[in-house]
Parts: structure tokens; C-alpha cells; sequence
């Protein structure tokens, strides 16, 4: 029998996956860290070897948690909150491009190369973004292709991610894959947990590969065996440690967004702190202090903006996304909470079916 887009909503989709928070909590520092221009070029095999795996992992999240099985006014004002930051973000940065002597310099900037950058190759990592509402958008249209079955509409969004990626050039069709990979998962309805289960032998099998790999790339077989196996590493690293000794790394992975738009702005700051604080040569010093002024600072800003929000008109507000959430005490079951702690579980609970990259 078809499946119909107005089935009820699973148990996968109303209880938050703590595994997946933390997943996203070590992937934004990942990708924090090897954002930071001198800590690539003083290690450059760590960034290939990271940068195979860990924007891949995101993608595959991100196809788990896009909910497709929703109204249209719903879907498309979740994807205006992520265009909406997109567009402003990205703007931005192609401005800055333009401006400053950063690696991604624009030498020409015209009103054609703007929207050339904005519309089809994003800079810096807002192609994530950019890449997120394509597929999202691909997927949601083809879902509702009911004379189909579930087979042959993922073919179907396959076909079109090629298109887009071939034919249009806008997406790269190994990301569009790896989101679609995600989102497969979801349909399967096996649980994300008994697939990316964590082992130790996974960190021993994913050493294996990158000590035999001559060129790692996700798009190669080795690129992607390397994505499943660091996700169960990393799953099984969250098992050996509780809840509260993982708290901020949670914290972190349901606040990926506000990290993601603003950590351009703090990275390159932290350029002006390498005189100061490269006074040894592994860089560790730089690189911790990195870590901590860019996330807090864009958890700060994100926080800012979500105040200043609440002067906006409601019909303004429901088009942009909550860019901060607040630390809680996630380690205590719902009867041990006090009200509002109740009600901050509650709103976790809900927020799954939300924008992925919170």
C-alpha cells in the first residue's frame, strides 16, 4: 500500500536523540578548528582527514532530521528560516570577501559575481546552508509524488540531486548524497542508534583507513566508510561518558546554527590573538582559546539578536529562526525536573521535527 505524507508522526520523531546532539557538538568544533587558517596549514593531513568526514556526517543528520511529513505553509517557513540567515550571512561574507585579504579574496566584486556567489557557489560555510535548503526543498517536492512508492521516490530525488549537481552546477552531488543517505535512514524507520552503534573497533577500523589511504575524499569508497566509522567512534566515546560530563558538548550540538553564520566573524579575530598566544609550537594554546572566544561569541550574538527579535512584528518573527537555547540540566528525567525544567525537556521534545542545524 502507498505511504501517504500525512502519516503520524513516529517515536523517532518526538523523542530528541542525545547521541545525535552530541555528534553535532564535536562536529562544530571540528569545523571551528580547522577554520582557523594557522592550525590548517601547520596541520594539514588532520584537516584532510577531518574535512572527509565531518561536513559528510552533518549532511547525513541533517537528511535524518528534515521532516518532510508536514503542511507547505510549515515546510517553507522552516526553510525560510534558513534561508532568511543565509541570504544575510552570505551577503556578508561576499562582502567581506571583497574587503578583506582573506583566502576566499574577491578581487572584482560586480553586482553579476554577487549574485553568482549568492545563488549558485556559495562562500565560506554557508554552502551548507545553501545546500540544505536545495536538497530539503528536492526532497519535500518528491515525497508527495504518491503514485510512487518510497523506492522509487528516492530514486527520483536522486536523479534530480545529479541534475542540480551536473546539469545545474549549484549543489555538489557528494553532499546532496550524503544528505539523501540520512534521510533514507529516516524512511527505513531503524532507529539512528542501531545504526551508527557505537564501537571501539570502529575507531580501530577508521585508523586503519586513514593509515592506508593515499588521498582521502568523501566521495571516494574510503571517504565514506570513514564518515560511518568516526560516527560510531564518537557515539561510542558519548556511551563511556554520562550526560552531565557531555553537557556542554549537547549544548553545543543544539546550538550548531548560531555557531555555524557567526564563526567567520570570531575566527578571523583570532587572528589578532596568534602574536599572544603561539608561544609554543603545537599551537594547542591558540587553539583552545580559539575554540572558547568563537563559540561563546557567537552563542552571545545569537543570544543578542533573539532579544532584539522580540521587537520585531510577529508575522517577521515566525520567519526567522531561535538562533539561541539555553543550558539546562538534560541529564534529569521529566519527574525530577522542577517547571521549568519541564517545560524546557518539553520544548526539546518538540524542537526535533525543526530546523536541522539546531
Amino acid at each position: 500500500m502507498q505511504e501517504k505524507v500525512t502519516k503520524k508522526t513516529t517515536s523517532q520523531d518526538v523523542n530528541r536523540i542525545l547521541e545525535v546532539d552530541f555528534l553535532k557538538g564535536v562536529l562544530i568544533l571540528l569545523m571551528i578548528a580547522f577554520h582557523l587558517a594557522w592550525i590548517g596549514d601547520h596541520y594539514p593531513f588532520a584537516k584532510q582527514v577531518v574535512y572527509t568526514f565531518h561536513m559528510p556526517a552533518f549532511l547525513v543528520i541533517s537528511g535524518f532530521l528534515m521532516n518532510v511529513h508536514r503542511s507547505l505553509r510549515t515546510f517553507m517557513r522552516s526553510m525560510c528560516r534558513l534561508a532568511v540567515p543565509y541570504v544575510v550571512m552570505e551577503s556578508a561574507y561576499i562582502v567581506m570577501a571583497a574587503t578583506l585579504p582573506i583566502r576566499e579574496h574577491i578581487s572584482d566584486l560586480s553586482l553579476r559575481t554577487f549574485c553568482e556567489y549568492l545563488i549558485l557557489h556559495p562562500l565560506g560555510p554557508y554552502w551548507y546552508l545553501h545546500t540544505l535548503i536545495i536538497c530539503g526543498v528536492v526532497y519535500f517536492i518528491a515525497i508527495r509524488i504518491t503514485c510512487l512508492n518510497t523506492l522509487s521516490r528516492l530514486i527520483l530525488i536522486g536523479l534530480a540531486y545529479y541534475g542540480l549537481s551536473s546539469v545545474c552546477g549549484i549543489i555538489a552531488f557528494v553532499n546532496a548524497m550524503y544528505f539523501l543517505a540520512g534521510a533514507v535512514v529516516r524512511k527505513s524507520s531503524i532507529p539512528f542508534k542501531r545504526i551508527f552503534q557505537g564501537s571501539s573497533m570502529a575507531f580501530i577500523a577508521a585508523v586503519t583507513i586513514i593509515a592506508q589511504s593515499s588521498e582521502l575524499q568523501s566521495s571516494a569508497t574510503s571517504g565514506i566508510l570513514l564518515t560511518f566509522l568516526i560516527n560510531s567512534t564518537f557515539i561510542f566515546a558519548f556511551q563511556l561518558l554520562n550526560v552531565k560530563r557531555c553537557s556542554t558538548l549537547l549544548w553545543l550540538g543544539q546550538n550548531t546554527l548560531p555557531i555555524l553564520l557567526f564563526s567567520p566573524i570570531f575566527t578571523y579575530a583570532c587572528k589578532w590573538l596568534q602574536p599572544y598566544l603561539l608561544t609554543e609550537p603545537t599551537g594547542i594554546l591558540f587553539l583552545s582559546c580559539s575554540l572558547v572566544i568563537t563559540a561563546s561569541g557567537s552563542l552571545l550574538l545569537g543570544r543578542v539578536l533573539d532579544l532584539l527579535m522580540n521587537f520585531l512584528p510577529s508575522s517577521v518573527k515566525r520567519l526567522l529562526p531561535q538562533l539561541y537555547r539555553s543550558r539546562h540540566d538534560i541529564s534529569a528525567p521529566t519527574s525530577t525536573l522542577s517547571s521549568g525544567g519541564r517545560a524546557w525537556k518539553e520544548a526539546c521534545l518538540q524542537s526535533f521535527s525543526r530546523c536541522p542545524m539546531e
